[in-house]
């Protein structure tokens, strides 16, 4: 993220195991931290990822197109703060 979308290092964190709330979601929810023009790339490079991480593993492409920003594409697979 930070060679390819130029965010500053010190901003990206990861943190497991915590529940979303719908409204709270990077790219769909109403309560989301980052701007349109933002959303859009960084949409386009983790769905580009996701895609390279499943497809390396051997998911079939349905299951690519379904899964790849996160289980359901629920936009849970990276935490913002």
């Amino acid at each position: 993220m930070h060679d390819n979308l130029s965010i500053d290092e010190n901003s990206i964190f990861i943190h497991l195991h915590r529940e979303f709330k719908e409204n709270d979601k990077i790219f769909s929810g109403k309560d989301s931290k980052l701007d349109s023009e933002s959303k859009i790339k960084l949409r386009q490079f983790l769905e580009s990822k996701g895609e390279e991480l499943l497809r390396a593993d051997g998911k079939p492409e349905r299951k690519i197109e379904y899964c790849k920003l996160g289980y359901a594409n629920a936009e849970a697979m990276v935490v913002f703060p």
